[in-house]
């Protein structure tokens, strides 16, 4: 997956799935591919429904709401993840939080500036 604090591009082979944490708004961009997308369920009166669907190289979908995603790969596939915008997923943060204090450990100078 890409570093980018604002998106996550990736590959998924043909028969795979990949699950993730998304904030509401949060865009999946198929590149290439096919892949069939499974939100969390959810409760409609008393009864649990899932929502899904499927997408296409160069179509994209919003997810509705936050919470888990399945992304199974219909045919060998590359994605994007774009953040909802304003909103900055806390793995992307947590990322970032390492990736400072890599820096800091291999020039402990740095933190004096």
């Amino acid at each position: 997956m890409s570093t980018d604090l604002r998106h996550a591009s990736t590959r998924i082979a043909i028969g795979q799935c990949l699950r993730i944490a998304v904030d509401a708004g949060t865009m999946i961009l198929v590149r290439d591919g096919a892949v069939r997308i499974e939100e969390a369920p959810q409760w409609l009166g008393e009864t649990m429904v899932a929502a899904g669907r499927c997408c296409e190289a160069g179509e994209s979908c919003r997810v509705a709401r936050s919470g888990w995603l399945t992304l199974q790969a219909l045919r060998d596939a590359r994605l994007i993840v774009v953040a909802a915008p304003g909103r900055s997923p806390w793995r992307w943060e947590g990322a970032r939080a390492v990736r400072r204090w890599l820096g800091l450990c291999r020039d402990p100078h740095r933190a004096a500036r």
